[in-house]
């Protein structure tokens, strides 16, 4: 899986204020992940004046990195299931929203370029070589093109809805009135609120709450915020059409 390295202020707050970080588990990791390597670069620096942030490009031993890299993640991974605190820059922190992490990628947190050295092949301690877990690239591909998919969706449902010249409104499906009615409600009343929502469109609805919510999009089903226009999502509704025997006449 590919990944995008830490920005500069990310890595910055790692380094110096990792508490700044305590309640995203992936940075924490990241900067758990860079107190141990440079415990291995420089195990015997207790300066509490040493700042490891200005000093990359550090060489170190793949060999040890890679023992050091599967050690560690096996302490972590322990501290996650036990609720213990793990040491960063000597201090201790409890791993936050653990839950959150998948621990496949933990492996993944460090794609330095190898050097070969007078001792051997190293890896050359880099400021992108430390990677983003949180969101893979594709990814992030993949939810722009679902949220464009989404959107364009919706605006042909509008547009559709609209058109009383040839009774468009009467010509969506089911789930694409509760669309433009969810749509309506967002822009007129800044709506947030699902029941009110279903209280105030009522008599216009031919969906229940369990046909609405398997067509929101997984977006909002993870993070159980209503906050956006873009309640639905366009696969979805496609697939309830054509489970529930209703020709669509949208065209995206």
């Amino acid at each position: 899986m590919e990944y995008e390295p830490y920005k500069e202020y990310e890595l910055h707050d790692m380094f110096k204020e990792p508490r700044r970080v305590s309640s995203d588990p992936y940075q924490l990791f990241a900067a758990y992940m860079i107190s141990c390597l440079y415990e291995l670069y420089e195990p015997d620096n207790d300066s509490e004046t040493y700042d490891p942030e200005n000093t990359w490009g550090w060489l170190v031993d793949k060999q040890m990195c890679d023992k050091m890299v599967k050690e560690a993640i096996e302490q972590f991974i322990e501290a996650c299931d036990n609720d213990l605190s793990i040491d960063i820059w000597n201090r201790g922190y409890t791993i936050r929203k653990a839950r959150l992490l998948d621990m496949k990628r933990l492996e993944d947190i460090f794609q330095f370029p190898i050097v070969n050295a007078d001792e051997g092949d190293c890896y050359n301690v880099v400021k992108n070589g430390i990677m983003n877990l949180e969101k893979s690239v594709s990814a992030d591909k993949s939810h722009i093109a679902e949220y464009h998919r989404n959107k364009a969706y919706l605006e042909e449902v509008i547009r559709i809805a609209k058109d009383d010249k040839n009774d468009g409104y009467d010509k969506l499906t089911d789930m694409e009135v509760t669309m433009y009615c969810w749509y309506v409600f967002y822009k007129k009343m800044d709506g947030r609120d699902y029941w009110i929502f279903r209280k105030t469109y009522e008599k216009f609805l031919y969906t229940d709450e369990d046909d609405d919510r398997a067509c929101w999009t997984d977006k909002v089903l993870k993070t159980k915020r209503l906050d956006t226009q873009y309640l639905f999502s366009a696969n979805k509704v496609k697939d309830w059409n054509k489970r529930h025997k209703q020709k669509s006449i949208v065209n995206v």
